[in-house]
Protein backbone atom coordinates (compact mmCIF):
# COMPACT_ATOMS: atom_id res chain seq x y z
CA UNK A 1 0.00 0.00 0.00
CA UNK A 2 1.28 3.20 -1.02
CA UNK A 3 -0.80 5.35 1.34
CA UNK A 4 -0.88 4.51 5.49
CA UNK A 5 -4.05 5.15 7.41
CA UNK A 6 -3.45 5.89 10.52
CA UNK A 7 -7.41 6.01 12.06
CA UNK A 8 -6.39 8.20 14.62
CA UNK A 9 -9.74 9.17 17.24
CA UNK A 10 -10.04 11.69 19.41
CA UNK A 11 -13.06 12.40 21.33
CA UNK A 12 -13.80 15.57 21.70
CA UNK A 13 -17.18 16.97 23.80
CA UNK A 14 -18.42 20.20 22.26
CA UNK A 15 -21.97 19.87 24.10
CA UNK A 16 -23.67 16.27 22.81
CA UNK A 17 -21.03 16.04 19.37
CA UNK A 18 -18.12 13.66 19.14
CA UNK A 19 -15.60 14.66 16.85
CA UNK A 20 -13.49 11.63 14.89
CA UNK A 21 -10.68 12.93 13.26
CA UNK A 22 -8.55 10.92 10.17
CA UNK A 23 -5.00 11.49 9.96
CA UNK A 24 -3.70 10.35 6.37
CA UNK A 25 -0.24 9.46 6.25
CA UNK A 26 1.07 9.65 2.35
CA UNK A 27 4.36 10.04 0.67
CA UNK A 28 4.01 13.89 0.39
CA UNK A 29 3.85 13.79 3.81
CA UNK A 30 6.85 12.50 4.59
CA UNK A 31 8.65 14.83 2.36
CA UNK A 32 11.17 16.91 5.05
CA UNK A 33 11.62 19.90 3.09
CA UNK A 34 7.89 20.38 2.18
CA UNK A 35 6.82 23.95 2.48
CA UNK A 36 4.31 24.82 5.42
CA UNK A 37 0.92 24.78 4.33
CA UNK A 38 -0.77 28.16 3.67
CA UNK A 39 -4.61 28.27 4.10
CA UNK A 40 -4.31 31.16 1.58
CA UNK A 41 -3.13 29.32 -0.98
CA UNK A 42 -4.39 30.02 -4.54
CA UNK A 43 -6.31 27.88 -6.57
CA UNK A 44 -4.21 27.30 -9.61
CA UNK A 45 -5.73 24.22 -11.18
CA UNK A 46 -6.13 25.14 -14.77
CA UNK A 47 -2.07 24.80 -14.67
CA UNK A 48 -1.79 21.69 -12.36
CA UNK A 49 -4.53 20.49 -15.50
CA UNK A 50 -1.76 21.92 -17.82
CA UNK A 51 1.56 20.12 -15.80
CA UNK A 52 -0.40 16.74 -16.02
CA UNK A 53 -1.46 17.16 -19.94
CA UNK A 54 2.05 18.11 -20.83
CA UNK A 55 3.34 14.68 -18.63
CA UNK A 56 1.01 12.54 -20.26
CA UNK A 57 3.00 11.86 -23.96
CA UNK A 58 6.21 11.48 -24.57
CA UNK A 59 7.80 14.85 -22.70
CA UNK A 60 9.69 13.75 -19.73
CA UNK A 61 10.21 17.04 -18.18
CA UNK A 62 8.24 19.84 -17.43
CA UNK A 63 10.00 23.14 -16.09
CA UNK A 64 7.51 25.82 -14.37
CA UNK A 65 8.80 28.92 -15.41
CA UNK A 66 8.01 32.79 -13.75
CA UNK A 67 9.09 35.20 -11.88
CA UNK A 68 9.80 35.81 -7.82
CA UNK A 69 6.70 35.38 -6.19
CA UNK A 70 4.51 33.99 -8.93
CA UNK A 71 3.23 30.99 -6.98
CA UNK A 72 6.00 28.70 -8.30
CA UNK A 73 6.57 26.70 -5.19
CA UNK A 74 2.81 26.64 -3.84
CA UNK A 75 1.61 25.77 -7.49
CA UNK A 76 4.36 22.73 -6.91
CA UNK A 77 3.09 21.90 -3.56
CA UNK A 78 -0.26 21.63 -4.89
CA UNK A 79 0.29 19.31 -7.45
CA UNK A 80 2.16 17.10 -4.99
CA UNK A 81 -0.36 17.36 -2.81
CA UNK A 82 -3.14 16.48 -5.29
CA UNK A 83 -0.89 13.70 -6.47
CA UNK A 84 0.48 12.50 -3.20
CA UNK A 85 0.25 8.79 -3.85
CA UNK A 86 2.66 9.35 -6.96
CA UNK A 87 4.81 11.87 -6.29
CA UNK A 88 8.81 12.39 -4.34
CA UNK A 89 9.11 15.58 -3.70
CA UNK A 90 12.18 18.14 -3.23
CA UNK A 91 12.13 21.83 -1.97
CA UNK A 92 15.10 23.67 -2.23
CA UNK A 93 15.82 27.33 -0.48
CA UNK A 94 18.68 28.83 -1.93
CA UNK A 95 17.96 30.88 1.82
CA UNK A 96 18.69 27.67 4.09
CA UNK A 97 21.89 25.90 3.27
CA UNK A 98 20.29 22.66 5.11
CA UNK A 99 18.10 22.49 2.62
CA UNK A 100 20.81 21.71 -0.36
CA UNK A 101 23.16 19.81 1.47
CA UNK A 102 23.53 16.00 0.08
CA UNK A 103 23.01 14.52 3.81
CA UNK A 104 19.74 16.15 4.04
CA UNK A 105 18.20 15.85 0.83
CA UNK A 106 19.45 12.27 1.06
CA UNK A 107 17.94 11.79 4.17
CA UNK A 108 14.54 13.84 2.86
CA UNK A 109 14.47 10.89 -0.70
CA UNK A 110 15.18 8.06 1.49
CA UNK A 111 12.22 8.93 3.87
CA UNK A 112 10.07 9.30 1.12
CA UNK A 113 10.65 6.33 -1.21
CA UNK A 114 10.67 4.15 2.17
CA UNK A 115 6.75 5.19 2.85
CA UNK A 116 6.34 4.62 -1.00
CA UNK A 117 8.05 1.52 -0.86
CA UNK A 118 6.32 0.52 2.62
CA UNK A 119 9.78 -0.47 3.84
CA UNK A 120 10.15 2.66 6.41
CA UNK A 121 11.50 -0.17 9.07
CA UNK A 122 13.99 -1.77 7.08
CA UNK A 123 17.32 0.23 7.51
CA UNK A 124 19.08 2.39 9.98
CA UNK A 125 17.82 5.87 9.68
CA UNK A 126 21.70 7.05 10.76
CA UNK A 127 23.14 5.59 8.16
CA UNK A 128 21.60 6.29 5.07
CA UNK A 129 23.93 6.95 2.05
CA UNK A 130 23.81 7.57 -1.55
CA UNK A 131 24.26 3.58 -2.01
CA UNK A 132 21.23 3.18 0.22
CA UNK A 133 19.15 5.99 -2.12
CA UNK A 134 20.64 4.18 -4.85
CA UNK A 135 18.89 0.70 -4.23
CA UNK A 136 15.86 2.79 -3.45
CA UNK A 137 15.42 4.41 -6.44
CA UNK A 138 16.19 0.51 -8.04
CA UNK A 139 13.30 -0.85 -6.09
CA UNK A 140 10.91 2.31 -7.00
CA UNK A 141 12.14 1.29 -10.64
CA UNK A 142 10.88 -2.45 -10.09
CA UNK A 143 7.78 -1.20 -8.43
CA UNK A 144 6.88 0.98 -11.22
CA UNK A 145 7.48 -1.70 -14.00
CA UNK A 146 5.58 -3.99 -12.47
CA UNK A 147 2.45 -1.93 -11.73
CA UNK A 148 2.80 0.56 -14.87
CA UNK A 149 2.03 3.43 -12.53
CA UNK A 150 4.23 6.76 -13.67
CA UNK A 151 5.97 9.08 -10.73
CA UNK A 152 6.32 12.40 -10.91
CA UNK A 153 9.41 13.73 -9.01
CA UNK A 154 9.28 17.51 -8.08
CA UNK A 155 11.78 19.97 -7.60
CA UNK A 156 11.20 23.34 -6.60
CA UNK A 157 13.81 25.98 -5.77
CA UNK A 158 17.06 23.88 -7.25
CA UNK A 159 17.75 26.51 -10.01
CA UNK A 160 17.48 29.34 -7.94
CA UNK A 161 20.73 28.15 -6.00
CA UNK A 162 22.89 29.56 -9.91
CA UNK A 163 25.64 26.56 -9.27
CA UNK A 164 26.08 24.65 -11.61
CA UNK A 165 28.48 22.00 -9.53
CA UNK A 166 25.95 22.11 -6.97
CA UNK A 167 23.15 21.79 -8.98
CA UNK A 168 24.79 19.11 -11.05
CA UNK A 169 25.60 17.37 -7.97
CA UNK A 170 22.07 17.65 -6.73
CA UNK A 171 20.85 16.13 -10.13
CA UNK A 172 22.85 13.27 -10.10
CA UNK A 173 20.86 11.47 -7.06
CA UNK A 174 18.03 11.58 -9.34
CA UNK A 175 17.80 8.53 -11.65
CA UNK A 176 16.93 11.38 -14.99
CA UNK A 177 17.89 8.30 -17.68
CA UNK A 178 14.91 6.60 -16.36
CA UNK A 179 11.79 6.15 -18.22
CA UNK A 180 9.07 5.98 -16.01
CA UNK A 181 9.57 9.07 -14.16
CA UNK A 182 8.19 12.27 -14.60
CA UNK A 183 10.36 15.33 -13.69
CA UNK A 184 8.94 18.96 -12.55
CA UNK A 185 11.60 21.81 -12.00
CA UNK A 186 10.66 25.33 -11.10
CA UNK A 187 12.84 27.88 -12.30
CA UNK A 188 12.99 32.09 -12.33
CA UNK A 189 15.90 32.16 -15.50
CA UNK A 190 14.16 30.26 -18.79
CA UNK A 191 17.56 29.31 -20.40
CA UNK A 192 18.87 28.00 -16.90
CA UNK A 193 17.44 24.69 -17.02
CA UNK A 194 18.33 24.24 -20.79
CA UNK A 195 21.75 23.59 -19.53
CA UNK A 196 21.13 20.50 -17.81
CA UNK A 197 18.70 18.83 -19.82
CA UNK A 198 20.20 19.13 -23.58
CA UNK A 199 19.03 15.12 -24.30
CA UNK A 200 15.70 15.11 -22.59
CA UNK A 201 12.59 15.92 -23.81
CA UNK A 202 11.05 18.55 -21.99
CA UNK A 203 8.99 21.61 -22.11
CA UNK A 204 8.17 24.90 -20.01
CA UNK A 205 5.21 26.97 -18.96
CA UNK A 206 5.54 29.89 -18.10
CA UNK A 207 3.61 31.09 -14.72
CA UNK A 208 2.05 34.41 -14.45
CA UNK A 209 2.21 37.11 -11.49
CA UNK A 210 -0.80 36.35 -9.76
CA UNK A 211 -3.98 38.25 -10.86
CA UNK A 212 -5.88 40.66 -8.92
CA UNK A 213 -8.76 38.39 -9.25
CA UNK A 214 -6.71 35.51 -7.63
CA UNK A 215 -5.20 37.85 -5.16
CA UNK A 216 -8.68 39.25 -3.83
CA UNK A 217 -10.05 35.54 -3.85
Amino acid sequence: MINKYKQKTKTTLIGTLIMQELEVMSVAKSCLSFPDKTSSAVDRSNFLKLIEDILSGEIKIAIVEGEEGSGKTSLLSQFSTLNCNDTISLFVNKYSRLSYEHKFIISDLCNQLSWYLDIQDNFNKDELSKDILIKLWIELKRKTLRTSRIVYLVIDGLFELEDNQIIESILDLFPLDYSGFKYIFSTENPTYPGIFFQKFNYKSLTLPLFSILEIKE
